[in-house]
């Protein structure tokens, strides 16, 4: 008897605590841009495999409150989740690879090939990307 109240307690508990992280299922504004030219022209950015459009280059302070960034960057929303990025350039090169992990109060993001650097406020994430 006691053995199974212990169970049904840490149940509970988990519920509860699963239940009340703000950020289960919540939806991200995310943002992604480069800071770097290419000289056979623009990138085009994958997500999970599928052709998100052309990455913009933008030289400008990454920050959640830049109007340059949230009017021209590629803008998703985004779930709590995990997702993989790609950038091509026009020959199919992979020019960036990496990943992108919503996860409770957290965001992290991680890179085979090029880097990220990303600023967050709130549901807002900025990512800009970079590759050789």
């Amino acid at each position: 008897m006691t053995r199974n109240l212990k169970y049904i307690l840490l149940l509970g508990i988990t519920i509860i605590f699963l239940t009340g992280c703000k950020k289960i299922g919540k939806t991200y504004d995310v943002y992604f841009y480069t800071a770097i030219e290419n000289s056979s022209g623009l990138l085009t950015l994958y997500l999970d495999n599928k052709n998100i459009g052309e990455l913009p280059c933008l030289k400008t302070a990454l920050s959640t409150k830049n109007d340059t960034i949230t009017g021209n960057a590629i803008h998703l929303k985004l779930k709590t989740g995990k997702y993989k990025l790609i950038a091509k350039d026009k020959q199919g090169n992979v020019k960036f690879s990496g990943t992108l992990i919503f996860r409770f109060n957290k965001v992290n993001g991680s890179s085979d090939s090029g880097a990220l650097e990303y600023a967050m406020s709130k549901n807002i994430l900025i990512t800009r990307i970079y590759f050789e």
